[in-house]
């Protein structure tokens, strides 16, 4: 679990004004998630999904402010990414994904997989439980390459 008081305290010592900001932030969608009700409680897991939503919020943002020239708000915004994901397990690299699908399909080399799109659904299943900390995004993106149109 995140402690973020003692990540505040520290920002507000060392005087890094961008992680204080972003910290407060954080904290923030986690008290606001806590106050949707008592079956709201945030845990390892909500603390997780939660941060995951905030970077894709920023990637969104991203976009927004470079179709619109505010690099400014680009650079802001990649920082944030930055610190939040600080917080985040180290996602598998793409060859960890790829060796997860062979080891589910009992292949021994990725070159001979060939997919269905009705397959689609069953390894995602099994990359997702065997890989938690991957996102959904890029498993999906490399499962779509083994695809056979």
């Amino acid at each position: 679990m995140i402690d973020l008081v003692k990540e505040i305290k520290e920002a507000m010592k060392s005087g890094d004004k961008d992680k204080l900001r972003t910290f407060r932030f954080i904290k923030s969608e986690f008290q606001k998630y806590e106050s949707q009700g008592s079956d709201f409680t945030v845990g390892e897991k909500e603390q997780m999904d939660i941060l995951r939503m905030m970077i894709k919020q920023r990637e969104k943002s991203i976009q927004e402010y470079e179709n619109s020239g505010r690099n400014d708000l680009v650079e802001a915004e990649k920082k944030e990414i930055e610190i939040i994901s600080e917080f985040l397990p180290k996602e598998p690299s793409d060859a960890e994904i790829y060796a997860a699908i062979l080891e589910f399909l009992g292949k021994q080399d990725i070159s001979s997989v060939v997919l269905d799109k009705k397959d689609m659904g069953k390894v995602m299943a099994h990359l997702k439980s065997k890989l938690p900390t991957a996102s959904g995004k890029k498993l999906s993106e490399l499962i779509k390459t083994l695809i056979k149109e």
